[in-house]
C-alpha cells in the first residue's frame, strides 16, 4: 500500500517471542506501518483489519487441538487470544495458516527460529547416533571386528564432539534466543507449583484428572532447558574420563565414571521418549481416537436411519 512501510522488526521480533497466539496481530501488520507511526512495543498494536473467520488458525492450533469440542464457539483468531492466551506454544502454525498475513511475513516468521530448530536437530542426532555407537560398544564390542569397533568408536567421539557444540552454536548463532531461554528457564513463581501438582495429577491418572499446560516455557519445559545442557556437560567429561583410559586414571576411577556416564545416558533417553511422545506420540494418539470415535458415531446414526 502507498505511504506504507514494512513493520519494524524489533516490534515484530517482540510479538514472536511473547507467550500469546500472534496471529491477529500479525495479520494488522501485513498492511504495513505508517511512515508516522508511535509504536514502542508489539503489545501496543490495535487495527480494524478485521478476521475472515476461515477458521484455518483454529484447525491448525495444537492447543485447540487438545481442548473440549464444546469450548470451540467461534472459528475466529479472537478464539486464540481467549482460549489459548499463555498456553501458546510458539510453533507459529496459525501464522503460516492465516490467508490474512502477507507472504513476507510468514517467511520472516518460517526463518525466526531457524538456528534453535536447527541446533535441536543437532543436538537429537548426534545423542542418537552417541546412544546406538555406545549400546553397541558397551554390550558387544567384544564380539565385534577390531575394525569395525574401532569405526563405532571414532562415530562416537565425533557425534559426542557435536553434542557438545550444540549449545555453543546456540549461543553463538542466536544470541538473544539463548539469553532470553536461560533468562526464562532461571525464572520462577508460585504458579508453578500448580502446574507441577495438576501435571502430577495427570500422570498418575493417565490423563483422566490434572492437567497438562505445555505453553511455551512451561516449568517442565524449563527444567528440559537446564537439564539438556547439564547432561550434554556431564556426559561430555565423564566421555572424555573414559577415552583416556585405565592406564592413567585407573580401572576404580574408570569404573565409576562409567556407571555415572551410563545413568545420565538412562535418564536422559526416557526424558527423550517422554519428549518425543509428547511432541509426535500423543496428538497422533488423540488424532486416531477422535477419528474412531468419530467413525463409530457415524455407524450408529447410519445403523439407525436404516
Amino acid at each position: 500500500m502507498p505511504g506504507r512501510l514494512p513493520p519494524r522488526l524489533d516490534i515484530l521480533d517482540d510479538l514472536l517471542d511473547t507467550v500469546h497466539p500472534p496471529v491477529a496481530r500479525l495479520r494488522i501488520l501485513s498492511e504495513g506501518l505508517a511512515p508516522n507511526h508511535t509504536l514502542d512495543a508489539g503489545q501496543d498494536i490495535v487495527g480494524s483489519e478485521a478476521c475472515l473467520a476461515c477458521g484455518v488458525c483454529v484447525d491448525a492450533c495444537p492447543v485447540i487441538e487438545t481442548a473440549p469440542r464444546e469450548a470451540v464457539f467461534v472459528r475466529t483468531s479472537m478464539l486464540l487470544e481467549h482460549l489459548v492466551g499463555r498456553t501458546c506454544r510458539r510453533c507459529f502454525r496459525c501464522i503460516a495458516a492465516c490467508p490474512q498475513v502477507s507472504p513476507p511475513l510468514k517467511e520472516y516468521v518460517r526463518s525466526f527460529r531457524s538456528v534453535e530448530r536447527g541446533v535441536h536437530w543437532l543436538a537429537i542426532l548426534a545423542y542418537l547416533v552417541l546412544a546406538t555407537t555406545g549400546i553397541v560398544v558397551y554390550h558387544w564390542g567384544e564380539k565385534l571386528p577390531v575394525d569395525f569397533r574401532g569405526l563405532l568408536g571414532m562415530l562416537h567421539r565425533a557425534c559426542g564432539v557435536g553434542l557438545l557444540l550444540a549449545p555453543v552454536l546456540f549461543f553463538a548463532w542466536d544470541r538473544r534466543h539463548a539469553r532470553m531461554a536461560l533468562r526464562r528457564s532461571l525464572s520462577w513463581s508460585g504458579d508453578d507449583r500448580a502446574w507441577v501438582r495438576g501435571t502430577w495429577r495427570w500422570l498418575v491418572t493417565l490423563g483422566k484428572e490434572g492437567f497438562l499446560d505445555r505453553g511455551a516455557f512451561n516449568p517442565g519445559q524449563r527444567l528440559w532447558y537446564l537439564y539438556v545442557p547439564a547432561a550434554i556437560a556431564a556426559l561430555g567429561v565423564t566421555g572424555i574420563l573414559k577415552w583416556i583410559g585405565p592406564d592413567t586414571l585407573g580401572r576404580p576411577v574408570v569404573a565409576s565414571v562409567t556407571w555415572v556416564h551410563a545413568g545420565i545416558a538412562l535418564v536422559t533417553d526416557v526424558l527423550l521418549v517422554l519428549h518425543v511422545w509428547l511432541k509426535f506420540g500423543a496428538p497422533w494418539a488423540r488424532r486416531t481416537a477422535r477419528r474412531v470415535h468419530l467413525l463409530r458415531s457415524y455407524r450408529t446414526l447410519r445403523v439407525l436411519r436404516d
